[in-house]
Formats: structure tokens, sequence, C-alpha cells
């Protein structure tokens, strides 16, 4: 089982608006439980159903002290993608769960052929699994296997897609 995710992954989610300003306050106190000392995770921790707009205030004062920065709207879909191939993979998450959170991705990137084509099984099977209540259990098994070629064949590749 995985614990906190990096913090790579998690600003590649903020970036895409996949992670909701309500998770901030907890995956903060996690990080402050697995060890990182950074007191403006504090504040984060202690917001109390934040918007969007209180995280990002608080957003900056963090990455000077962590010297991170945001990645860019490409690298952060990268990211993501292969973060939830990889926690399909390694049965971190449901097959089912992780096959729509990279449909819902390649929604937002339908515009960018890189992206959906490369994800676009993944939204097939997604779809057969609410089409086909009788066969979850076959497609499942699909989406699993499908996503352990994925990483192994190194993921996304928006360079050469």
């Amino acid at each position: 089982m995985r614990g906190v995710p990096s913090l790579e992954v998690l600003l590649a989610r903020w970036v895409l608006a996949d992670l909701p300003p309500e998770e901030v306050p907890d995956l903060a106190v996690e990080a402050l439980a697995a060890g990182c000392d950074a007191s403006e995770l504090g504040v984060l921790a202690t917001l109390s159903r934040p918007t969007r707009i209180q995280v990002e205030d608080e957003l900056p004062a963090l990455l000077a002290r962590l010297d991170a920065q945001r990645p860019s709207r490409r690298r952060a879909v990268e990211i993501v993608v292969d973060d939830y191939a990889m926690q399909v993979a390694d049965g971190v998450i449901e097959a089912s769960a992780g096959a729509h959170k990279l449909w819902r991705l390649a929604n937002g990137f339908y515009e960018d052929r890189r992206v959906f084509s490369q994800v676009a099984i993944f939204v097939g099977l997604a779809s057969e699994w609410d089409d086909h209540p009788d066969a979850r259990a076959a497609i499942e098994t699909q989406i699993v296997a499908e996503a352990r070629a994925f990483v192994e064949s190194g993921g996304i590749d928006l360079d050469t897609a």
C-alpha cells in the first residue's frame, strides 16, 4: 500500500483540478505525520472546508519553503495518468475507479489526441464496466492487465505520440 502521495503527484493533481481543496487539510496532516516539518503545512492542516482560493493563497509560501514548483499542465497530465495507471496495476485503487479517473482526465484533454489516444483503452473499459454489470469482474481483470502493460511500456508519452 502506498502512503502519502508524492508532492509531485499532489501538485500535478492540483494543477489539473483533480485534487479537491477539501482534501488538502488531511493531506497536510499526513505529510506532517510523515515527517515533513514545513510550518506552512500547519496552516493548510488547520483550514476548515477550504476553497480552492484559500489553498491557492497558502501555496506560494509552501512551495518556496520546499523549493518546489507547479508542473506545467502538460507535465501534470503525464504525472497523473502514470500515477493512476500505477495505482491500478499495483492494486492500490480499484480497477474500475482508476479507469474512470483516467476517463475523466481524457475528457479534459479531448482536444489533445496524444493524451486521449493513449488512455482510450481505459475509457472504453470504464464504459464497458458501466454498461455490463454482469461482466464487471472480467472487465476489472482486463483493466488491471492494461494498466500493467501501460506502466511496463513506460506510461504516457506526449513527445512521440
